[in-house]
């Protein structure tokens, strides 16, 4: 491989304090439920331009809801400063739109990466997922501990953890983006308890159930992913089945690796247990803590460079889709992304578990 692929891209002119004159939208990336992203430029007073992304809300989307979230998002993303976060550059206007400018990562999310290799049945090592997940957890402890400049803890829990919103950069980066879920004292919008937001596949349990939550549930989500790298399958999933899937976590039923045939170390099996405990006190308490136990079962493993092979993979994937030439790998891959249903949506629970879905707009992508 070559040594190339793990340069870090230039500082961006943000970093700098340099203000932007204007922005313009180049070619769509991504469309979700809510919003959607594009790759563009920011264009500075000297006539220089950086390539950044950037979301807008979808023209289509009216409820006053969804555009409260989108202003949570742009305004929490602001402040949020950390190597394993999507860095927030700005929020503007752009043709009456708000916008939020951020960073754009050269790299996939690990999703469509997570899907090509479970088309070819082939995984990542243990020491490559181990990697990934302790990543996420030193993004989302920041984001767990965040103060404000006058010390005020805004208590942010991210709510939508899923590889989904995983970006993998060529160059090995874990970066957690989409915060538009989030809860944080600093937030204006008012959910009531009773309204599920997410990736069905990947809530914990006591969202479903209506219990209190707190950062524990970004704990679960940690588990689920991690699980899923190691398993090569789904853990909650019913492909075209909401109230089956939702049924599933509230259930928690959580087989061992070894039931599937699939074996690893004592101590990797110790902690999925540890993050997948249905009960948020039987847990691992915080994501430092997560953090710890990754570490020590890399150096029981001997576990060197695990972000090499990750930006290997990337590499490869980001090859592939640049040169897509065969029909059955195009078709097989749409085949796996249609099958993979857990689009995040508002839904009533009770509506959910007793009469079935009803749906109103979705937030996020599939």
């Amino acid at each position: 491989m070559n040594s190339e692929i793990f340069r870090r891209e230039q500082r961006s002119r943000f970093e700098d304090g340099e203000k932007p004159v204007s922005y313009r939208l180049r070619s769509l990336v991504g469309r979700g439920g809510m919003a959607e992203v594009y790759r563009g430029d920011a264009i500075f007073e000297d006539g220089g331009r950086e390539t950044v992304a950037i979301k807008r809300m979808r023209p289509d989307i009216k409820e006053p809801i969804f555009h409260q979230m989108f202003d949570d998002e742009a305004r929490l993303g602001r402040i949020l400063e950390h190597p394993n976060l999507v860095r927030v550059y700005d929020i503007a206007r752009l043709n009456e739109s708000v916008i939020i400018v951020m960073e754009l990562i050269e790299g996939a999310c690990l999703k469509s990466i997570y899907d090509r290799l479970a088309l070819k049945e082939l995984s990542l090592s243990i020491g490559a997922a181990l990697y990934i997940i302790r990543e996420l957890a030193t993004g989302l402890e920041y984001a767990h501990q965040f103060r404000d400049e006058e010390g005020n803890w805004l208590r942010i829990v991210h709510r939508d953890v899923s590889p989904h919103n995983l970006l993998i950069s060529q160059y090995g980066d874990i970066k957690v983006m989409d915060f538009g879920l989030s809860e944080a004292t600093i937030h204006e919008t008012v959910r009531e308890k009773h309204i599920v937001g997410g990736k069905f596949g990947y809530l914990a349990p006591e969202i479903v159930k209506q219990a209190d939550t707190d950062h524990r549930v970004d704990i679960f989500g940690m588990g689920i992913i991690l699980f899923e790298l190691l398993a090569g399958q789904r853990l909650f999933l019913v492909p075209n089945d909401d109230r089956a899937t939702v049924l599933n976590v509230m259930r928690c039923e959580v087989p061992r690796l070894s039931e599937l045939g699939v074996e690893v170390p004592p101590s990797v099996q110790r902690l999925l247990d540890d993050l997948l405990a249905a009960a948020p006190e039987d847990r691992l308490p915080t994501a430092r803590a997560v953090i710890r136990r990754i570490e020590a079962i890399l150096v029981e493993l001997e576990v060197v460079s695990p972000h090499r092979e990750v930006a290997e993979v990337v590499a490869v994937h980001l090859a592939q889709d640049a040169r897509v030439s065969r029909v059955g790998e195009a078709a097989g891959l749409a085949e796996l992304a249609a099958q993979a249903l857990d689009e995040g949506a508002f839904v009533e629970v009770d509506e959910l578990l007793e009469e079935g879905l009803r749906v109103s707009h979705p937030l996020s992508i599939r």
